[in-house]
């Protein structure tokens, strides 16, 4: 395997945290949690698929 630079890997660290925290906003977008409303959250999940998760 070729040797990678430390800079190749601050890029490709910098490139993952970019697409984590990308999913981690669409996720956050698509269910709209609000922090003082947390039962709202659990329920919009529920009304989801996954409310077998929650029996």
């Amino acid at each position: 395997m070729p040797q990678l630079s430390p800079l190749n890997w601050i890029m490709l660290l910098i490139l993952f945290w970019f697409m984590f925290f990308l999913m981690l906003s669409m996720i956050w977008w698509y269910y709209k949690p609000s922090f003082l409303g947390m039962k709202d959250f659990y329920k919009s999940v529920i009304k989801k698929d996954y409310w077998w998760v929650w029996k």
